[in-house]
């Protein structure tokens, strides 16, 4: 993807070869609970164990009616988007970051 911009007369190029891939799929998820809140340790995806090294944002969002928790996390050198829906309990892997030639 490439962004063209004029700033203050500058013409710049800017090469954009990441972005996020939108999956939804469902996944298990295994945390812990302390203090009021849930954390997640690990997730199963594709027949493969994904052990999270961070968690660098947890949102509450709103699909309609339907209450949701967002957490982006990473993964060794992978960032992730896991959804937890507050209504049906349910996991998704929702996107994950990807470079230009489509490797993870």
């Amino acid at each position: 993807m490439v962004f063209v911009i004029l700033y203050f007369g500058v013409l710049f190029v800017l090469l954009i070869n990441s972005m996020y891939q939108t999956l939804h799929e469902t996944i298990r998820v295994a945390g812990v609970f302390a203090h009021g809140k849930f954390k997640p340790v690990w997730f199963d995806w594709h027949n493969e164990q994904f052990k999270i090294s961070q968690i660098t944002l947890i949102s509450k969002i709103k699909d309609g009616g339907r209450q949701q928790q967002l957490y982006s996390i990473v993964v060794g050198n992978d960032v992730f988007r896991l959804l937890f829906d507050l209504q049906t309990h349910d996991w998704f892997v929702e996107a994950v970051w990807v470079d230009e030639g489509g490797a993870r």
